[in-house]
């Protein structure tokens, strides 16, 4: 405090910090040198080591689960963190299209959940990434597509059980028309592309 006071600056701030809880929102990527050089008891590795070294265990929760389950899966451990993020005191059964900033979600949550993400999953993300996807639906799509191994999820696993349902009804309803209906039904689709394109 004695050379901060001698200094010639024009403003000058001293704040009480948690170094743990502080260090443990940011990525091992992120942190500066001098923060190294501070944080009572961070292992070495944990600073220095890059992202991805551990294999995540939510992969390997998705590689020993059901196919059929994965995507359910994959919705409660973003529901878990992003619970975790908003500080709920248990696990909330979120809605899987209720936006995050609905919720209270801020922009230095957004930075925390997204380093969280990158830890567990062990895979860099982009920063904006909880403004990009703002809810667990759309960043579970996300992740199936960018993120997790691709062998992991089938075509209908990202899918909700409402559009499942869509697509399971739209199957039976072609299953029940003759081919020549359905290469009517094909035409007018084209002809109305093409009326649509002219418009």
């Amino acid at each position: 405090m004695g050379q901060l006071l001698q200094r010639p600056v024009a403003q000058i701030g001293v704040l009480p910090i948690y170094w743990p809880k502080f260090l443990s929102s940011i990525s091992t990527v992120e942190i500066q040198p001098f923060l190294r050089d501070i944080a009572p008891g961070r292992p070495p590795d944990a600073v220095t080591s890059p992202v991805g070294v551990r294999r995540a265990d939510i992969i390997e929760q998705l590689e020993q689960a059901a196919s059929s389950g994965r995507w359910e899966l994959l919705l409660a451990y973003l529901q878990k963190e992003v619970s975790h993020v908003l500080g709920f005191a248990k696990v909330h059964r979120l809605e899987p299209q209720q936006g995050f900033f609905d919720l209270g979600m801020d922009s230095l949550m957004a930075v925390e959940l997204k380093n969280r993400l990158q830890r567990s999953l062990g895979s860099p993300l982009p920063t904006p990434i909880a403004f990009d996807y703002p809810s667990v639906e759309a960043l579970g799509r996300y992740l199936v597509k960018a993120v997790l191994p691709c062998e992991l999820f089938s075509g209908s696993a990202e899918e909700s059980p409402q559009e499942e349902d869509e697509r399971a009804q739209f199957a039976a309803a072609l299953a029940n028309l003759a081919p020549d209906e359905i290469a009517g039904l094909l035409a007018q689709e084209l002809a109305d592309i093409d009326r649509d394109k002219v418009e």
